[in-house]
This record gives structure tokens, sequence and C-alpha cells, in this order.
């Protein structure tokens, strides 16, 4: 549920729903994805991890004023990543390269 409610959120934010600067309250965004607040609140701790959102005055959330190439380089660089650590683990127990096929 978590990562749906970190999809619905990006998404909302990226088609302008969740405006720049606007306050994100767990129990609003909650009662809008008919969910509890948990799987928000660790969509926008989440969130807060990649710098979409960011925390004013040390409690409130609000959405970062991000713009859509800083976002895409953010999952770039993600996804650079997790490759690199899945070709970690697959060394680790002994899959080979061609197994794993070309990471990129």
């Amino acid at each position: 549920l978590s990562d749906f409610a970190y999809n619905r959120i990006v998404e909302m934010m990226l088609g302008g729903t969740l405006a720049v600067g606007e306050g994100l309250q767990e129990r609003k965004l909650a009662e809008a994805l008919s969910m509890s607040r948990t799987p928000i609140r660790e969509a926008l701790a989440r969130l807060e991890g990649e710098a979409l959102v960011t925390r004013r005055h040390g409690r409130v959330l609000v959405v970062s004023d991000t713009g859509i190439e800083a976002y895409i380089n953010l999952l770039d660089m993600r996804r650079l990543l997790e490759v690199d650590r899945a070709l970690a683990v697959a060394a680790a127990i002994g899959i080979d390269d061609q197994v794993m096929g070309d990471p990129i």
C-alpha cells in the first residue's frame, strides 16, 4: 500500500493537484486515497528522502520546488544504484554476468 500511496502522491504532485509549497497532511491524503495513514506516512518518508517533499519548521511537510528534470535525474541515479547493488548481490551468490545480461 505504501508503494501505491507513493505513486499516487507523485502523480498528484506532477499533475498539479498538489502545488509547490503546499502543506501535506496525512489525514487529508489518507481520505483522498481511501487508505489508512500508515502507508501515507511511509510514502511521505520516502518522498522526503528523495527531496520531493521537505520539512518546514521541523514539522510540516510541503511539496518541494523540484522540477521534472530533477526528478528524472533522481530516478536515473536510483536505477544505476539498484543495478549496481543487484550485480553485487548476484556476484556474492555466484551468478555470473552471462546469466544477468547487460545491466543497462
